[in-house]
């Protein structure tokens, strides 16, 4: 379950942490055991004895109350953190990316310098190579970028300005800056908001054109129409970066590049004629499956070169889920710890509950043979329950106040203190305590009361 960037991370088997986590039980095991051992040795043996079925198994159980309040204390804060995290994982499910990933391939084509060393035999392969793809059965659209959404490391980015920009706030700005081939946002479904996209005409021949998203469109120029607008922006130009001034032609939607939880920067692409790179990543869009389509592909580039192979051939949507990642090994994991610690929480009310009931049969039993109601009996057994896990919840619930707002970096569209998580677990909780309560209680109330006045 865990993501690929924690897969790159040194985790390994640990004696260390297996030795603690030994210790640590050994030594609870140890403590828990003797605890009631030692109680044992202080009791006056003649005062026990009278006491006995009265006031104490109180006494004796006060200890255990506590623990089970505790329990549902921590038990809360998981479950609360499970909460957050489940509903945060369901906000990046929702998250538009900008473009749609669905029936699209991606593949990776690098050029070697030795055999391609400048830009016009580089755009002629690509050009040729785009030709060849698109008329391959099952292809709907195809483009290229420099830089793949999600996946665009080592990542291309640089100052730019609009056209009056004082010097000294020249620099102050960046943007992502990305080469395409003009079928580029079709094959992604990145939609066009003003203006128009790249075609043949925009090559090394004609103007600078450049086409700027809605997030740099709104920093550069607010409330206005940046087409016809002028910006000075970097191109990369026979292995170099150079600078120059590009006539914007068009906006489209924001794409997140980096992250599908925050907005990074804003972007500009360039017509790859204008501003070629050693390589290029394709976008085709299918009718079938994606996969389908890698052999003829394969063909198709050693028709043209049969020395370049396809690099990082996959699914647009296995970048889409390689962000989601993260979120959900974070979200599985509260769930697994809140699971157990509900789990844990329901064992302790119920054990303590179960040998209270137990030990009060007699008592259960006299208070049967002087008329007293079973629906009463049960009322009393499951409240004491219920009232364990309700005052641990409130301890709980100011704990979780504080303790959520250390998680707000791992959140998204949702609150620390979001409302509705804390309305659900305060539900699940008593509930568990309820069904952990009303078990014992239901099974003492099938005992007639002759039976259990002859128990002791």
């Amino acid at each position: 379950l865990r993501p690929e960037s924690l897969s790159r991370a040194h985790v390994s088997f640990d004696w260390t942490v297996l030795g603690f986590t030994a210790a640590a039980a050994v030594v609870c095991g140890i403590v828990f055991g003797l605890a009631p051992a030692i109680q044992s040795f202080r009791l006056d043996l003649n005062q026990s004895l009278k006491a006995e079925g009265r006031t104490s198994i109180r006494g004796r159980q006060r200890g255990q109350m506590l623990l089970v309040a505790g329990e549902a204390a921590l038990g809360f804060v998981l479950l609360i953190g499970a909460g957050l995290m489940i509903r945060t994982f369901f906000q990046v499910q929702r998250v538009d990316p900008g473009f749609r990933p669905d029936h699209v391939l991606t593949f990776q084509i690098a050029l070697p310098e030795v055999r391609y060393p400048n830009d016009m035999k580089r755009e002629q392969f690509f050009r040729q190579l785009e030709k060849n793809l698109a008329v391959l059965p099952g292809v709907r659209a195809l483009g290229a970028s420099s830089h793949l959404p999600l996946d665009d490391f080592p990542n291309w980015y640089a100052a730019y300005w609009p056209e009056g920009t004082p010097v000294q706030e020249q620099n102050s700005t960046l943007a992502d800056h990305r080469a395409i081939l003009p079928g580029y946002f079709d094959s992604l479904g990145v939609s066009l908001i003003a203006g128009r996209t790249f075609d043949d005409h925009d090559d090394a021949s004609n103007r600078k054109v450049v086409i700027v998203d809605e997030m740099l469109a709104r920093q550069a120029w607010p409330n206005e129409n940046p087409v016809g607008k002028k910006l000075s922006l970097e191109e990369f130009d026979n292995w170099n970066f150079v600078r120059t001034w590009a006539e914007v032609v068009g906006v489209v939607k924001h794409v997140r590049y980096h992250d599908l939880t925050r907005d990074v920067r804003g972007q500009l692409y360039l017509p790859y004629a204008q501003s070629s790179r050693p390589q290029l990543t394709f976008t085709m869009r299918t009718n079938g499956d994606p996969l389908a389509l890698v052999d003829p592909i394969q063909r198709e580039v050693s028709k043209l070169d049969k020395d370049i192979p396809l690099y990082k051939v996959r699914p647009m949507e296995a970048y889409v889920a390689q962000a989601r990642a993260a979120t959900r090994f974070t979200a599985v994991l509260f769930s697994l710890f809140a699971a157990v610690a509900l789990m844990l929480a329901s064992v302790g009310i119920y054990g303590v509950t179960s040998y209270s009931v137990a030990r009060r049969t007699r008592e259960i039993g006299l208070r049967l043979a002087l008329g007293a109601q079973r629906i009463d009996i049960l009322k009393m057994i499951v409240v004491q329950g219920v009232g364990l896990t309700v005052a641990g919840a409130a301890v709980g619930l100011l704990l979780s106040l504080v303790l959520t707002r250390f998680m707000e970096n791992l959140l998204f569209g949702v609150r620390p203190t979001d409302a509705a998580t804390f309305i659900v677990v305060s539900t699940i909780l008593p509930f568990v305590a309820f069904l952990a309560s009303y078990i014992p209680a239901h099974r003492a109330l099938r005992v007639e009361p002759t039976v259990a006045l002859r128990c002791e």
